[in-house]
């Protein structure tokens, strides 16, 4: 049984390598399936062993965040609260698993209720993912002093540069220019740039000008799943608001976001001219349109175009998320068996 929930989770991850790196399979006699280690996962979380919580756990993340099935995984998360309740790595995952889900308030319950239970180690990125909550919500005061204690608290260096981004960002939407302007300087010297958003937040301080404040808070507020808010300022936003051709794409892709949470029928045109409009360049829009478009085509058995996009998805060479896309779009690929 031990084996078994190791080898779910090596099936899974080995089923998603590209085919470009199968001589490295080959050279290990290796040989993986998504399909096939959801479903190891799967026999040992139903089974009696003490190893049936920990592959629940593994089987739900596996969906969340290799399968991009966010509402499936949460699902299954809130059923192991349920059976264990206050179970503090139940409740960090699940928050994890509600931010990626656009279920921002659902997050922020289970972050308090993790503040609360004071015994085991400190997980420290709790609150980082508080203070991302908080700026998905708009509550900038509150999102400051969440990635504050997380900085310093957090005895490592991911994270940090983001973090002192994120710090300045809530300065920039809340109206503090000079505040924000001072933290933008700090966050360039501070922290690595190993994780994706670590250098998500260096490719943005590198930019000329920080984001646009309208786009970026249609941005938090349709990734916290507060779609009125998102609408609102969405619908106000004119052509003297947009500064340039990165602003017009961003615009575009922003409505193609909110349009695909609220199940609406232009999510393919609007995903469509943001491809268009972002051309070759090095934004993230385009490449993640393709990601999207894929998982629509995918939900509806249209294996040939859903391969199409995720294929594109995965041709572009340089953007600031370009690891997770990747790795999501090669996830997909391997459940159509295209890889």
């Amino acid at each position: 049984i031990p084996i078994r929930k190791t080898s779910g989770l090596l099936q899974v991850i080995v089923g998603a390598v590209p085919d470009k790196y199968s001589w490295v399979l080959n050279l290990l006699n290796m040989d993986g399936s998504v399909s096939a280690g959801l479903a190891e996962l799967h026999g040992v979380a139903t089974s009696k062993s003490v190893l049936a919580r920990e592959s629940k756990i593994l089987h739900a993340l596996v969906k969340g965040f290799i399968l991009s099935r966010p509402a499936e995984a949460i699902t299954e998360m809130q059923q192991i609260l349920a059976e264990h309740k206050g179970n503090r790595l139940g409740l960090f995952l699940g928050a994890a698993l509600a931010l990626k889900n656009a279920s921002n308030e659902r997050a922020l319950e289970m972050l308090k209720e993790l503040s609360q239970t004071t015994t085991g180690v400190p997980i420290y990125y709790a609150d980082y993912l508080r203070g991302e909550a908080f700026l998905h919500k708009g509550d900038y005061l509150n999102s400051i002093s969440a990635y504050r204690w997380f900085i310093g608290h957090q005895p490592g260096q991911n994270y940090i540069k983001d973090a002192y981004y994120k710090i300045g960002l809530c300065y920039w939407l809340n109206g503090n220019e000079n505040d924000a302007l001072a933290i933008f300087d700090e966050a360039r010297e501070k922290g690595k740039e190993a994780t994706e958003a670590d250098k998500s937040a260096a490719r943005s301080l590198s930019e000329k000008n920080p984001p646009n404040v309208k786009l970026a808070k249609v941005r938090y507020f349709t990734d916290g799943g507060y779609y009125k808010e998102a609408e609102q300022l969405l619908t106000g936003i004119r052509s003297i608001d947009l500064d340039g051709a990165r602003d017009d794409a961003e615009y575009y892709y922003r409505k193609a976001r909110l349009s695909h949470k609220l199940n609406r029928p232009d999510v393919v045109s609007l995903y469509l001219e943001t491809i268009r409009m972002t051309g070759q360049e090095s934004w993230y829009f385009a490449p993640n349109a393709c990601l999207q478009l894929g998982y629509i085509y995918q939900s509806q058995n249209r294996v040939k175009e859903a391969t199409e996009y995720f294929q594109r998805a995965l041709s572009y060479r340089r953007h600031e998320y370009k690891n997770s896309i990747d790795s999501k779009a090669r996830s997909a690929l391997a459940q159509l068996g295209r890889m």
